[in-house]
């Protein structure tokens, strides 16, 4: 059994839902400023896209795709390990 998935569909997901945000910015564009309702959604309409676009640039960075690890150990287990056999093949080669 697989202990690791690839988390590839996060960044085609954040692409979806940035799609679907733009549309309702779109929206709140044509209706009236003057209503306070309408103020903060598009308060918080700008953070969620500015916050979709710093973390998929942050997944964008990298040449692999995140992975998400469906074992029983904690992150910082996982990430010990890992760095490990990094660390022995590196020496091995």
């Amino acid at each position: 059994m697989a202990h690791f998935l690839s988390a590839g569909f996060i960044r085609e997901d954040l692409e979806e839902v940035e799609v679907e945000l733009q549309a309702v910015k779109e929206l709140l564009l044509s209706i009236s400023l003057e209503d306070d309702s309408v103020t903060q959604a598009w308060y918080h309409l700008k953070k969620a896209l500015e916050d979709i676009e710093r973390v998929r640039e942050f997944i964008d960075r990298f040449p692999a795709e995140p992975l998400i690890y469906t074992g029983n150990e904690n992150t910082q287990q996982i990430i010990s390990k890992l760095e490990k056999l990094l660390t022995n093949e590196k020496y091995a080669s």
